[in-house]
Order: structure tokens, then sequence, then C-alpha cells
């Protein structure tokens, strides 16, 4: 299987779910999570559909009826988990001829593109695939790396976030950013890190490592 993994920006992309089984509710949060305006169409809709949080709420939009032939191509993602395989091939047909991008539950490729088991810590997301050939394993792999990957590592995501920015504000060259931010992810520098327990406390540690570093580099340039 010739695939690489992406992270694409959702937020505020249209994009439409066919179906409205525990499949479709499954995927439908997953965009509504990346903030994505959604638009699910079934003739039924799994209770589910009820428990999406108020705020997400407002970025989604069910109706119930069937498929609309051609309205695929209206959508920036579309996602077919229908149930009826022949249903989720015309809506695969239809992205096709518009040019889009489709998952489509019921083919074993996705249609070419796979919606993996996401972990998110914040800004921090790890997502897990099989390729398709067990979408539960993928979800036990992710449970399995979140006992490892906690919230601590989604704030020292975000305070990288911000170290980065205050390197880029502060002018230096992109070879001395690169070079610092690499230095700063090596675990061999977070000596001490590990008791800051807020972005704010992460962002002034990582930063306070990082003049250090910059100190180095600039006696070694001279």
């Amino acid at each position: 299987m010739g695939r690489i993994a992406m992270f694409v920006e959702m937020a505020g992309k249209r994009c439409l779910v066919v179906g409205g089984g525990k499949a479709a509710f499954e995927k439908a949060s997953k965009l509504l999570q990346a903030g994505a305006e959604v638009v699910v169409v079934a003739l039924e809709f799994a209770r589910d559909f009820s428990a999406i949080p108020p705020d997400a709420r407002k970025r989604l939009r069910r109706e119930a009826r069937g498929y609309a032939p051609g309205e695929a191509g209206e959508y920036d993602f579309i996602v077919a988990a229908s149930g009826d395989a022949e249903v989720d091939l015309r809506v695969f047909a239809d992205a096709n001829r518009a040019g889009r991008t489709t998952n489509i539950a019921s083919l074993d490729d996705g249609g070419g593109c796979m919606l993996g088991a996401d972990l998110r810590r914040g800004d921090l997301v790890v997502s897990v695939s099989t390729g398709g050939a067990s979408p539960s394993l993928a979800a036990s792999l992710r449970d399995l790396v979140g006992e490892t990957v906690t919230p601590w590592h989604g704030m020292l995501a975000n305070a990288f976030g911000r170290v980065k920015a205050r390197l880029r504000e502060g002018g230096y060259p992109v070879a001395t950013r690169r070079s610092v931010l690499r230095r700063l992810a090596a675990p061999v520098e977070w000596s001490g890190i590990e008791a800051a327990d807020t972005v704010d406390d992460l962002e002034a540690v990582l930063w306070k490592l990082a003049e250090i570093l910059l100190a180095g580099m600039d006696r070694e340039a001279k």
C-alpha cells in the first residue's frame, strides 16, 4: 500500500457525511472536532448524534433524506458510511468526477483516503492506521499510545510552538531556529522540565534552554 500519513487543515471546510449509523457518527465527530462544517444526510440517525457537544453542534446539520445524485461535488471532503455499498459507490463516483477527496467505508482501501484512530492532547495529535485491516486494532493501539503520551505532552507541544514563534520573532536564521528546536526536542535536554506543569512554565524552561543553546552556537561561530 503506497500511502503516507498527512494532517490536513479541516477548520471551516465543508464536509458531507452520507449515513446515520455509528460509523457515520464517529467520522462526523472526528470532522467536527477538527473544526469542519458538517452536513450529514441519512434516512435515520443513531442516538449518538444527540450527544454531540453544543459547541460542535452549531457546525453540524442533519438532513433526514437520501443522498442526492451529484451533491458530493459541492463539498470539500466527503465520507460515505451509509451501510449500503451501492449508495457509497454512487457517492464515490460523484466525488471522483468532481475531483473531491473521499473516505468510503465500504471499500477496502477507503476510496483512497482513510481516517486513522486519533489521540488528541491539545494541539498534539497522534493517529494510528492499520491500512484498513482492522480499525478496532488501530483504536486499541491508539489507547496504548495514550498511556505514554499524556496531556502534559500536549502542553509541551504548545510550549514548543511558543518558543518557535519567539525564535522567529527574534530574527534568528532559519538554520539556527531549526537546530535549536531539534536539540530541544531531544529528551536528554529536558533536565528538570518534567516539574513544569503549565504551558507558561514549560515555555519559560524551554526558552532558558534555548538561550543556552543559542549562546553556545554563538561562541562556536566566533
